[in-house]
């Protein structure tokens, strides 16, 4: 149970770092002209395989974190659980993001009704 608990837990630490790489070439691109203290050396294309290679190489961890490689009792026994609390993760978070995205809308509309009613005063 604790290598389970362990594969899971390195499931959800990669994941976190899948967006940040695409993050930072979208923000060379939208912000090519600021100073920086720092810049990677290289061209854009290489800094796009520096981007894009641990994109693959995350996504090619955790297929093999929590996609069984063959389906014997003990193989099934190690990823069962790391696949089921996967599902259930990402379950729970979009739940969790439709749930947070009503209660804003909610607040934003009747942020927007008492303006307009301060307006019409």
């Amino acid at each position: 149970m604790f290598w389970a608990f362990l594969s899971l837990n390195l499931f959800a630490f990669l994941a976190s770092y899948l967006p940040m790489f695409p993050a930072f070439l979208k923000l060379r691109e939208m912000d090519a002209d600021v100073v920086r203290p720092y810049k990677a050396p290289g061209g854009a294309g290489l800094l796009k395989v520096m981007a894009w290679l641990p994109v693959v190489l995350i996504v090619l961890c955790l297929i093999f974190t929590c996609i069984p490689t063959s389906f014997d009792e003990e193989t099934l026994a190690a990823t069962l659980p790391i696949t089921i609390g996967t599902i259930l993760i990402i379950i729970i978070d979009e739940v969790y993001i439709c749930v947070k995205g009503l209660t804003n809308e909610k607040a934003d509309l009747s942020l927007i009704h008492a303006s307009s009613e301060e307006d019409a005063e």
